[in-house]
């Protein structure tokens, strides 16, 4: 699933597009120093040797109760990582075009806005996408990412990772529960979640913490959804929420069980 967060990793010079949706990404702190093998199947331990010393533990707590959301994520064996979510949507839901295509969003980007992005990523440790959302983001230019990149894909898992990505990216086939508990271990506490099916994965598994989700002002009628079929509900608590003068409206959203 092709996520519309896509567009927002771009940096202001590839092929003269500014990302304005998240501005500009805070690229002066990048984390550069490679752990990986040549092929790309070092271990996730190694994989974040380069995550660097500030690996805060997010104490998210439910109001009212003082429970902690590791408290009610037993069942997944996690207790300290937390997966977060920052992406866009129409109106009615879509993420994307049935094609994958998000023109109904790129014509909606305002230069005078910043919707959060540089804030929202500062203290994340790593990233996880899907395979969709990695083979879109290779079609749009230069490597836009400073932080590690776990893409979880049965179908890219054994595969080399392109040379120009050695050191930046790993492929792995593990479950997401499976992929949250090794990065944990390897010291990661704050992921960011990015890809449409994959986000639906971690809400299934109740591995995400909060999302942030900003609403475009337009119905496209069919397309790849954000949200999909759950074992359960999933009750949210709304953080904050804001509009723009674009006609965007974003809400942050704590996941409570």
């Amino acid at each position: 699933m092709i996520v519309v967060r896509l567009i927002i990793h771009l940096r202001k010079d590839i092929e003269g597009f500014e990302p304005r949706l998240a501005h500009q990404l805070p690229l002066g702190n990048a984390l550069r120093t490679p752990a990986f093998s040549d092929n790309g199947h070092s271990s996730v331990a190694d994989f974040m040797d380069y995550v660097g010393p500030d690996r805060r533990v997010c104490a998210y707590e439910r109001r009212g109760t003082g429970q902690s959301l590791s408290a009610i994520r037993q069942h997944s064996r996690l207790t300290m990582i937390t997966g977060h979510v920052f992406i866009a949507t129409s109106l009615d839901g879509f993420i994307a075009r049935p094609d994958g295509d998000i023109d109904w969003l790129l014509k909606r980007d305002d230069p005078a806005e910043d919707h959060g992005y540089p804030t929202f990523i500062a203290d994340k440790d790593a990233i996880v996408m899907g395979r969709g959302c990695y083979e879109k983001v290779l079609t749009l230019g230069e490597w836009a990412y400073d932080k590690p990149v776990l893409v979880l894909s049965r179908q890219l898992a054994g595969k080399p990772v392109p040379e120009r990505l050695q050191g930046k990216v790993r492929f792995s086939d593990s479950t997401p529960t499976d992929a949250m508990k090794q990065l944990e271990d390897a010291g990661v506490r704050r992921v960011y979640v990015d890809g449409g099916q994959l986000v639906q994965s971690f809400l299934r598994d109740g591995l995400i913490a909060d999302l942030v989700v900003t609403t475009v002002p337009v119905l496209i009628g069919a397309g790849r959804p954000l949200f999909g079929a759950l074992p359960r509900d999933v009750s949210l608590a709304l953080e904050s929420s804001r509009h723009f003068p674009s006609g965007l409206v974003q809400s942050t959203y704590r996941v409570l069980c």
